[in-house]
């Protein structure tokens, strides 16, 4: 009954490279970022987090004040061991490196996934402003389902994460509905959305420049595949499932060849391969669970869950989900039928069709004059003529969402529970093949327990994966329908129990269940309707006059053509994107970039690829100003941008204005605050000092990628030699293998006898 364990094995090693990347752009950046000379320096944070802790009555605070579960391993290594901060956190990320490593070349060990968990989670919390993004919450929910999901037997949480899929997916595209921006409503948003990303590729000048109808086309694809597609990926169905992967994967690198956005699609697409997969088998020809069993889970079920009669749909639809997965058949027409099923709904999505076939009939023959030689000669002017839909209707997707999420919503948490059963009830059985030896009732009635108690761990982590999708009722105005009736089981007793653990908890869960909703509100419209892009530029003034900051990825001077960052999230110039649609006081860490950039402090000017190191670059001062930008729509324009001067960010500040100011702008970040350590006990002073050595000499080796900003390549340098390792490992073992055979030939044939 065990799957194959091929995807399970792409899936793990596919969330190693995610972290791996995630840990060597964060180790690049972290003295210019998070270092005692950097930005926002981790020590005062854990400063400001120990001074909340105090107020909190023994409560740990985070830096906005709201209690969470506390980074314990640095808590204890800083402030009780005595080592370094910036030590400490420089090798928790390069401990994550190793562990991802590890985890990408195949080792799928449970404390490997548990240290790169619990490592992410502390450099996040302690990260502060630049860490708090959607594709570091991902990684932590994932992450965390990925210490349950390494064994072979799991098809519960199977479940868990494409519930994950969904969820990311459905809140994506519905908060973009249900927004109330114009630009979604009136198939606009992509006119902005190139140029107003927050760090474009070169790519995406091509796709700003596109016709209105493409964008148009285009948004409404995007919109169908993340709402309609998103229910795709949980079908009972395989063939179904499989399609809104394939939706998915080409939705996911259409989005990463436009923008850059780090290993976020690339994580994305990863999440929707357990929905590829068939529950047991190859979803052909593999055995099924035992028909009595299904039907007798589902009968003991109905009578302690269902309520309603989207209770028994729930159940029906679970026990098609593993007779289909475990029977197969029909998977072709399951894909080709859902192919053509979505291409209907993008056309009534895309199309205006109130109109009727007839008048819609009429308008193409007016606009197009002759149709056969507008094929022929100009197909994009047939496509351009295709009258299009005016507005979306949010409330029609609300009332749509509002009857179908909560069959969903039971449907998987029954999935869970009957994949749960199966796999306890085959845990027990353990049947074998012919020749083998059953396992002793030891062992299987260990396999039974843990498969039970994993199944129980899976409804809980489910059931709290859900409620943050109540965002959804939120944006939708359902907030009536009662989102808690909706994912909370009906059980007596136990709706009780988690809403007041749901309410006793909130903040201290290990942040391992999260909403999504990226681009929420279009920006960079302009009042009359164009692309206006707010663009902060820094200016420095040195013994030659004023000059230009150019940061390494983010928008600047007009000739600059994009640059590709991906894997890498350069977390200062993200940032710069939100400072320019803010107030300066809002982003306290730019006035303080300001003083490092006049101190020639290496470290922050690594960042912005300044020469801290040229005796002849002497800053005198610093100013901001904030633009509007622009794609130019010239091909043979030698400027990527156009930018229009809108208003002072900074005025004129030099090192002792800067300084003057300080106090203002971080009284309540309390960055002048050390955490004392406490002094280092004898019987580890030895461990903690080879730890230390073996830090810092590896912070020496990396001094040049942060000089040259190379995230991206000791990313890449990492994975091909890791990978290398690892096929020259598999080839190895085959050529054992040969080896072996050709070592022990076969017994040579008697003679015949005559």
């Amino acid at each position: 009954m065990a799957p194959t364990g091929t995807g399970r094995n792409v899936f793990l090693s596919g969330m190693g490279l995610v972290y791996l990347c995630a840990f060597a752009s964060y180790y690049i950046q972290y003295q210019g970022l998070f270092g005692r000379e950097g930005l926002d320096p981790t020590r005062a944070v854990l400063g400001l987090m120990d001074k909340k802790r105090e107020q909190l009555s023994g409560g740990f605070g985070a830096p906005g004040g709201k209690p969470v579960v506390p980074p314990l391993f640095t808590w204890g290594a800083v402030l009780h061991a005595g080592v370094d901060v910036d030590v400490w956190m420089e090798g928790l990320a390069l401990g994550g490196v190793v562990m991802a490593a590890l985890a990408l070349a195949g080792v799928h060990h449970f404390a490997v996934f548990v240290y790169l968990f619990v490592a992410y989670r502390e450099v996040f919390i302690l990260g502060a402003t630049y860490l708090g993004f959607q594709w570091d919450v991902l990684l932590l929910e994932a992450g965390f389902l990925c210490i349950f999901y390494r064994r072979a037997s799991n098809a519960q949480v199977r479940w868990a994460v494409r519930l994950l899929a969904f969820k990311l997916f459905l809140m994506t595209g519905s908060v973009k509905i249900f927004s109330g921006c114009s630009t979604w409503h009136e198939l606009t948003a992509l006119q902005y959305h190139y140029a107003s990303q927050c760090l474009p590729t070169p790519a995406a000048w091509w796709f700003h420049n596109l016709p209105k109808w493409f964008h148009a086309m285009s948004l409404t694809f995007v919109l169908t595949s993340q709402v309609a597609g998103a229910f795709l990926l949980v079908a009972p169905a395989v063939g179904v499932r499989r399609f809104g992967v394939a939706l998915q994967v080409v939705n996911m690198t259409m989005i990463m060849v436009s923008g850059n956005y780090n290993w976020f699609n690339l994580h994305a697409a990863l999440l929707c391969l357990p929905s590829w997969e068939a529950e047991w088998g190859n979803g052909k020809t593999s055995a099924r669970p035992a028909g009595a069993l299904i039907v007798t889970i589902a009968v003991v079920f109905g009578l302690l869950y269902a309520r309603s009669v989207n209770d028994v749909l729930a159940i029906i639809g679970a026990i098609l989900a593993l007779h289909l997965d475990a029977g197969g058949g029909w998977t072709k027409l399951h894909f080709m039928g859902t192919a053509v099923a979505f291409v209907a709904a993008w056309a009534a999505l895309y199309l205006d069709t109130s109109a009727g076939v007839a008048a819609a009939a009429s308008t193409y023959m007016t606009r197009l004059g002759d149709p056969v030689d507008a094929l022929t000669n100009d197909p994009l002017r047939l496509l351009s003529s295709v009258p299009l839909k005016a507005n979306l209707d949010p409330r029609a997707l609300g009332l749509l969402l509002g009857e179908a999420l909560p069959v969903v919503v039971r449907y998987i948490i029954a999935c869970v529970v009957f994949s749960g059963a199966c796999e306890a009830f085959m845990a027990w059985v353990a049947p074998v093949k012919k020749g083998q030896a059953r396992p002793g009732v030891v062992s299987r009635l260990y396999n039974t327990v843990y498969q039970l108690a994993l199944t129980a761990a899976t409804a809980f982590i489910v059931v709290n994966s859900i409620y943050p999708m109540r965002e959804i009722y939120r944006y939708s105005s359902l907030d009536a329908l009662g989102f808690e009736d909706i994912a909370l089981p009906p059980w007596p007793g136990v709706r009780d129990a988690l809403s007041a653990w749901k309410g006793g908890t909130e903040g201290w869960h290990p942040n391992a269940f999260s909403g999504y909703g990226l681009f929420r509100m279009m920006t960079g419209v302009g009042n009359r309707g164009q692309v206006a892009v707010p663009v902060v530029v820094f200016e420095i003034k040195t013994d030659q006059g004023w000059r230009e900051v150019q940061f390494r990825y983010a928008p600047g001077a007009p000739g600059e053509a994009p640059r590709w960052n991906i894997p890498h999230q350069p977390r200062l110039d993200w940032q710069l994107w939100f400072a320019a649609l803010s107030r300066p006081q809002q982003y306290p860490q730019l006035l303080h970039m300001v003083t490092k950039i006049l101190r020639k402090e290496r470290y922050v000017c690594y960042l912005l690829d300044l020469p801290c190191d040229d005796r002849s670059f002497r800053p005198v001062a610093v100013r901001a100003k904030r633009y509007h930008y622009d794609f130019t729509a010239d091909a043979n324009a030698s400027d990527w941008w156009t930018r229009k001067e809108v208003e002072p960010f900074f005025p004129v500040m030099t090192l002792p204005e800067a300084r003057k100011q300080l106090p203002d702008f971080f009284g309540a970040k309390l960055w002048t605050v050390d955490a004392q350590p406490v002094k280092p006990t004898p019987p580890l002073n030895a461990f903690w000092q080879a730890f230390t050595d073996i830090v810092r000499a590896c912070s020496a080796g990396a001094e040049e990628y942060r000089r040259a900003d190379g995230a991206v390549g000791l990313i890449l340098m990492i994975a091909s030699t890791v990978l290398a390792l690892r096929f020259s490992r598999s080839r190895m073992k085959r050529e054992i293998a040969q080896g072996d055979g050709k070592a022990d030939p076969p017994a040579p044939r008697k003679a015949k006898a005559h």
